[in-house]
């Protein structure tokens, strides 16, 4: 599945209140999906671990479906790698995102997934969105995923954008210009964006004038 199919799928996930079979979320490639949610279904071995009711399935499988659509979206191979040899526990990686949403919602236990979170997680959200992206894409939930063993040496000037590689800089930016096209005109979207093109302009990916012209036509 390509960067572009899995953003696509986030964004229609995000924008739907109801859980939508996957021919329906990307109609043409739902086989696809089906064969991400195989992968997922494997590595969490819910009924061995005690998750038996198909309700409660359901829910975890959701938020595993969202998490790795998010890795192929931001272009985090180690992540897949992981999750497709069982060395990233899917299942607990779910409740600890689980555990970001109920925070934010003063709740606890099995949450379905609440899609104003993962719209402000994948693409509209601030600083708290970052940190929390951070700790999801690495091999280890919850820690910062900058150097974390098997992810990739962060340069100069990554560090603070919660992002491992310009690859992924790149990515998360153009995940925040559609966002602005789109209407979301926020102060933590341009606040963002201003910050991932300066680091893009310090690694020399982009110039200067670039950034001027794209921030004055955005906003």
């Amino acid at each position: 599945m390509t960067k572009k199919q899995a953003t696509d799928a986030l964004q229609k996930i995000a924008s739907n209140r109801n859980i939508i079979r996957n021919d329906v979320i990307l109609p043409g490639y739902g086989k696809s999906l089906d064969g991400i949610e195989n992968i997922l279904e494997k590595n969490m071995d819910l009924k061995k671990k005690g998750i038996r009711l198909n309700a409660y399935r359901i829910i975890y499988q959701q938020w595993a479906k969202i998490i790795y659509l998010g890795a192929i979206m931001y272009e985090d191979d180690n992540f897949e790698r992981g999750v497709n040899n069982n060395s990233i526990p899917m299942k607990e990686v779910v409740e600890w995102l689980m555990n970001e949403q109920n925070k934010r919602e003063n709740s606890t236990g099995l949450s379905p997934v609440n899609k104003d979170f993962i719209g402000d997680l994948f693409f509209t959200g601030g600083q708290d969105f970052q940190k929390i992206r951070r700790g999801l894409y690495s091999s280890n939930p919850g820690k910062s995923s900058v150097g974390a063993a098997g992810g990739v040496a962060a340069g100069s000037g990554l560090k603070h954008t919660g992002l491992k590689t310009v690859k992924q800089i790149i990515s998360r930016t153009e995940n925040l210009i559609q966002a602005a096209n789109l209407g979301n005109k926020s102060t933590e979207v341009r606040n963002e964006l201003d910050t991932l093109l300066a680091v893009l302009i310090d690694r020399k990916e982009v110039r200067p004038e670039f950034r001027t012209k794209l921030m004055k036509k955005l906003f």
